[in-house]
């Protein structure tokens, strides 16, 4: 089971006119507990429930540094607080407020020295549009940002989700008046068969009781502009300063949070899986509900987004074992072909687990091994005394985190990034162990263990670099075609940053927006387990 992901550092409003709702609204049962309310083993409480501000969730929204600088004017306001102009932006300034020259005779003006804002770029007060849920009125997969809680596998499920299937999302939740219905899916034993269950919780999102602008959970996004704004002007006589002021409403992408925090009850009541036959072993229940939430899979939670309405499988990716890695991992190649086909309506997310990466490294080396002389003189060693760490761990024994991930950093540090073959694969497994039990997320940094990113698609080409057109019914027959170097695969990661960056100079695409491309073979060794669920 995936552990807290809650990485960063890998230790362990707006519905549009018309818009169709989803599930009924059904708040007469609702209980109001918030499944939010967390307490230590001194019953201190972690967290408290706030209102959703947009400066707290917000990672995309509004410029908030206006304009500034010095000017001597006498100023008139013509919109106030009390009479806005109500405009998603004023043709010109002159609207708000009055300039005449300073010279002017004009007993009933005030003199202005100074400035702050403009019609470009005013002093903002957004404000979250009346049950904000979407941003443009559906999904987008860039609302997705994972806080400070281990839900990552729930998260790249809905990374996966709004990208293929946004229409599921906007059915299964709606708001009204302060409270939330969810609709999500149980197992139920008697008829064999996944029923669905509505799940109300209020719009409050918990925050950290020690810093409580910051939120628990999710993240959400803010729109940058307004949908609707009222502006105005100030002026502060005592200070000669003019402000030009909006009130904008903002769309936010409230769903993510929303969606987690009701996982969160929903594990309460029915146990995180809703009693999925597959994973009864693995299910957490009671206590808090973000406790019963924490580290989980990803097939299985697709299990509760959609019930019957989805086929979940969880595909262990195989080690080269004496031949080509991609040649050992057809069925898994064609499993990121359906994936990037749309017709075939499936998604996924990849995870390198820190309990199967030490038995992969262990085998790589033992191959690295068998040819000493092909190991530069000073990683020899390094090797050797790497695989003893890697069989101990590889048998079931405890190794402390810290002593894999220092032996992994030492092999990493003594082969060079451009070494090929098994050597460069046993460096690549080692990038992944290396931060266990890391706090800090600093570079270098490659894909972080126990933790879910979801797969947006592959892109398989030959040896020229050419792009095959491969279905997944032929790939079995074809595979010798494919070029694990050439070949990419696309992911995401639903903290929304933290891309591998093992120069220590940013991410590769220059982007941090979360969103990678690895080489196929690279993706095969470090990652060791792909969820995946086919929509019906």
């Amino acid at each position: 089971m995936l552990q807290a992901g809650e990485r960063a550092d890998s230790s362990t409003q707006g519905r549009k006119e018309g818009q169709t709702r989803g599930n009924a609204y059904v708040a007469d049962w609702f209980t109001a507990r918030d499944p939010l309310d967390r307490t230590d083993v001194a019953g201190n409480a972690l967290s408290e429930p706030g209102e959703t501000d947009p400066s707290t969730g917000s990672f995309d929204g509004p410029e908030s540094t206006p304009a500034q600088g010095p000017m001597d004017s006498l100023a008139r306001v013509r919109a106030t607080e009390a009479d806005p102009v109500l405009t998603l932006r004023p043709s010109t300034e002159a609207e708000l407020v009055e300039l005449l020259p300073a010279t002017a005779v004009a007993p009933d003006a005030t003199r202005v020295t100074k400035r702050y804002g403009s019609v470009e770029q005013p002093f903002a007060y957004p404000e979250l549009a009346l049950d904000a849920l979407f941003i443009g009125g559906t999904p987008h997969a860039e609302d997705v940002q994972q806080g400070g809680l281990g839900t990552c596998y729930l998260l790249a499920d809905l990374v996966s989700m709004a990208s293929q299937d946004p229409a599921h999302i906007e059915g299964m939740i709606s708001v009204q008046g302060g409270v939330a219905v969810v609709m999500f899916h149980r197992y139920d034993e008697a008829s064999q068969t996944w029923v669905p269950v509505p799940v109300p919780i209020t719009t409050t999102l918990a925050r950290n009781k020690e810093n409580s602008g910051t939120l628990l959970g999710a993240g959400f996004r803010v729109a940058k502009e307004p949908v609707s704004a009222a502006w105005y002007a100030e002026i502060n006589p005592s200070q000669e300063e003019l402000v030009i002021v909006r009130k904008g409403v903002h769309e936010a992408a409230m769903w993510v949070p929303l969606i987690e925090k009701a996982y969160a009850r929903y594990s309460e009541m029915y146990g995180q899986y809703g009693g999925h036959p597959g994973h009864m072993n693995d299910e957490q229940a009671g206590g808090s509900g973000y406790d019963a939430a924490e580290g989980g899979w990803s097939s299985a939670a697709m299990r509760v987004l959609y019930g019957e309405g989805v086929v979940d499988q969880q595909v262990r990716i195989k080690d080269a074992e004496g031949t080509t890695v991609v040649g050992n991992n057809a069925t898994r190649v064609a499993a990121l072909l359906r994936i990037s086909d749309p017709r075939t309506r499936t998604m996924g997310a990849a995870s390198g687990m820190s309990d199967q990466l030490p038995e992969r490294l262990a085998a790589i080396l033992e191959r690295v091994l068998a040819n000493p002389d092909a190991v530069p003189p000073d990683a020899l060693a390094i090797c050797r005394s790497v695989l003893v760490v890697a069989n101990v761990a590889a048998a079931g024994n405890a190794v402390p985190p810290a002593v894999l991930a220092s032996h992994a950093r030492a092999l990493v540090d003594a082969v060079p990034a451009d070494s090929g073959g098994e050597l460069g694969r046993a460096r690549d497994v080692c990038t992944v162990l290396m931060d266990l039990g890391a706090t800090d997320g600093t570079a270098p940094r490659s894909i972080y263990a126990n933790h879910a990113y979801s797969v947006a698609g592959a892109v398989l080409r030959g040896g020229r670099g050419q792009v095959l057109d491969l279905r997944p019914e032929d790939l079995r027959a074809r595979i010798g075609e494919v070029d694990g170097l050439r070949s990419e695969v696309e992911l995401r990661n639903p903290h929304r940053r933290n891309e591998p960056d093992m120069e220590g100079d940013g991410p590769a695409d220059g982007v941090e927006d979360g969103t990678f491309r690895m080489p196929l073979d690279q993706f095969l060794t470090m990652f060791t387990q792909l969820d995946l669920g086919a929509l019906q």
